[in-house]
Formats: C-alpha cells, sequence, structure tokens
C-alpha cells in the first residue's frame, strides 16, 4: 500500500485534462479529521495506509461508493474493516471525524461542516484524488445499485463490520439454590446486535407440497423459477434483485463481511437453478451474465471451492445454467450470451461444465 499523496500524483498523470478538470467542477469530497497516521483508509476497491498530511479524497465520481477504514495497532496489525456505503451528490462535502475511543468515523457538528465547506480551497492540498482509472470497474460491479435499492439493503446502523458486532441477551444467568451455577449457564447468550446486520430480502421458503402431484414435486425441486417468482411480485422489479445481488458481493468482497457472501451464494443459485425462468425474463438473465462476469474477475480461481469437499460450487451452480440455456426454446440472444460466457470462463479458469454435478445425477434404484 501506499499513501495517498503519492496516489494523488499518479491518478494525475494517468488523468487527461478535460477529465480532471470536469472532475474538479463535479466531483464529490470527503474530509476525514484527526485520523491517525497510519490508518488504514479507503474507498471502493482502493486501500492506503494515511500519512501525517492525510485529510482526505477529493474529485470523487458522483454516484454509489463504499468507504472503509481499519484502525492499525503498533505492530502494524489491521483491526477488523469498518465500511459504509455512501450515495455522492455533485460537489458534495461528507465530513467525519475519528474517535479515538472507538476507533471509528462519527458524524460531526453542523458548524464543523460549515467551517470545513468555507475552507475547502485551504483543505485541497491536504486531500488525495480519487484514483479515476479503477472507477469503471467499480462501477461495472454496483450498475443495478440505486440510491433506493442501497438505503433498503444497508444496516440501521449504516455502518457495515467484519466482524459481527455481538451483544449479550438481557436476562442473566440464573444460579440454583446452592448459589452456584453451570458452566453453560454461566455464560451469557449473545446475539448479532440489533441494527448492525445488512436488511437483505428473504428468499421464499419451501412451498407445501404435502398435496401436489408428483410431476410437480419433481419440477419444484429442479427448477426455481417459481421462488424466482415469488421475489419479483409486488414492487420489486428484476433491476432491483440484481442490485441486491451486487451489494451482496461488494459487502463481502471490499466490506468483508461475510454474512454477505452467503446470501449472494443464494441468490446465484436461485438465478442459476431457473429453467422457465430463462424465457419469461430474457432481458434480467442477460443483466446476469453481465454482472457475474464481472464479479468473478475479481476473485481468484479456487475461491469458491469447498475446503472439505474440494467442489467449487459456482462451477456446480453454473453447470445448471448453462444446461438449461443450451435448450431450444431458451431465446437465441441469451442462449448465445451465455455459451460465450461459458468458454470465456473454461478458458481463463480452465473450469470443466462437462460433468454433471453428483448431487444432480441421476439415481439408480434396484427393483425388488
Amino acid at each position: 500500500m501506499v499513501e495517498v499523496e503519492s496516489i494523488c500524483r499518479i491518478c494525475f498523470l494517468k488523468m487527461d485534462p478535460d477529465t480532471a478538470k470536469k472532475l474538479f467542477d463535479v466531483g464529490a469530497t470527503v474530509v476525514f479529521l484527526d485520523v491517525p497516521q497510519n490508518t488504514e483508509v479507503g474507498i471502493d476497491m482502493n486501500v492506503w495506509r494515511t500519512g501525517d498530511k492525510f485529510k482526505g479524497l477529493k474529485m470523487i465520481p458522483p454516484g454509489l461508493h463504499m468507504l472503509h477504514y481499519s484502525a492499525v495497532g503498533k505492530e502494524s496489525m489491521a483491526a477488523p474493516r469498518t465500511s459504509f456505503f455512501h450515495f455522492f451528490g455533485e460537489g458534495e462535502i461528507l465530513v467525519r471525524k475519528w474517535d479515538p475511543v472507538t476507533e471509528t468515523l462519527i458524524e460531526v457538528s453542523d458548524d464543523d461542516k460549515d467551517r470545513i465547506k468555507s475552507n475547502k480551497e485551504e483543505l485541497d492540498r491536504f486531500l488525495g484524488a480519487f484514483p479515476y482509472d479503477t472507477w469503471k470497474k467499480w462501477y461495472a460491479l454496483t450498475s443495478h445499485v440505486s440510491e433506493e435499492i442501497m438505503k433498503r439493503v444497508q444496516p440501521v446502523s449504516e455502518m457495515l463490520c467484519s466482524a459481527s458486532l455481538l451483544e449479550a441477551d438481557e436476562e442473566q444467568p440464573k444460579f440454583d439454590a446452592a448459589g452456584s451455577s453451570s458452566e453453560e449457564r454461566m455464560l451469557p447468550k449473545m446475539h448479532l446486535k440489533s441494527g448492525t446486520e445488512l436488511r437483505f430480502t428473504a428468499l421464499p421458503s419451501a412451498l407445501c407440497l404435502e398435496n401436489a402431484s408428483p410431476e410437480f414435486r419433481t419440477a419444484y425441486s429442479l427448477d426455481s423459477s417459481l421462488r424466482l417468482e415469488k421475489m419479483l411480485e409486488g414492487s420489486m422489479a428484476p433491476s432491483q434483485l440484481l442490485g441486491e445481488l451486487q451489494v451482496a458481493f461488494v459487502s463481502f468482497l471490499v466490506g468483508h463481511v461475510y454474512d454477505a457472501f452467503e446470501h449472494w451464494k443464494k441468490l446465484v443459485h436461485l438465478f442459476c437453478t431457473c429453467d422457465v425462468a430463462l424465457r419469461r425474463y430474457p432481458d434480467m438473465f442477460l443483466q446476469l451474465l453481465t454482472c457475474m462476469h464481472y464479479q468473478i474477475q475479481e476473485v481468484p480461481e479456487d475461491f469458491f471451492t469447498d475446503i472439505i469437499s474440494k467442489e467449487n460450487f459456482l462451477v456446480h451452480t453454473l453447470h445448471i445454467l448453462f444446461t438449461n440455456l443450451e435448450e431450444e426454446d431458451v431465446p437465441t440472444g441469451l442462449r448465445q450470451r451465455g455459451m460465450l460466457f461459458r468458454q470465456h470462463l473454461m478458458q481463463k479458469f480452465k473450469w470443466d461444465f462437462s460433468e454433471e454435478p453428483d448431487e444432480y445425477a441421476p439415481t439408480i434404484v434396484d427393483a425388488e
């Protein structure tokens, strides 16, 4: 990692004058006050260790961004990452102040905000320029995330932490008549601190299949289209579901929130195990392929491999999608795009989609 001051110089060397002028006029600014030197601070997919002159970043393209930071100890060990989303408007100035007690960035008073805004020119030399060469990649990863989606999904606290914040139940351990307690009862029960969890849309639970025909049960178990339809009922549009998929991915990739990765996996499995829905929502699945193309570029080849089974979750899941896309009645454009995506993955990662996963292979039962 390098300090923000050097990033500023590098950015200007790569940025053409017209782009620099435009970003200077309409770009947003984030000011971080009193941040200790050597703290890890970042925006989107960029992270640096702060220098003694660091005060923030300027020329930030309007739109969605993710700011993150980690306190660093004496032995250069970084604490768990804290992050938050912010949808910047043109020329906006966002101000946060370091709280040494909690080691977090907190909001400042209106007077402090006004003071910063009035001294923007004086502060300019302490601000690093946003690394514009990485913005297109970030935009591709968040292209469906509107401000509405961001506000709906982000925690009530608006802060994400890579280490789950736990708190004890109000009920205290109970002692028996002799005044003693078992070890299990002595330990307080912990739960996730309210307001810190991402508010993802709950995936539909399995339908009651008690009175369903065998044909329906088989179709329901193999095709997630009914579950997808249920998620799209009401006001949720396909673009919103794709936006939630993207929020989940960057919350894990950048925010290091593991629960977000688990939700991303569930959504990917839901999409990829649809069959009938491929014909009803071809545009959504075309956009899904684009989303996943950019997401997969950001992770190493063996990232999705289960440590125990040594099987790649994504290879098995995409195998189902590609198999369904090969059916003749799937819209031609969607089928062709899917086959191109499969070919790209096979060439880049050497993934093999030719063998059917064992869990989806037909079961042979001996006749009695």
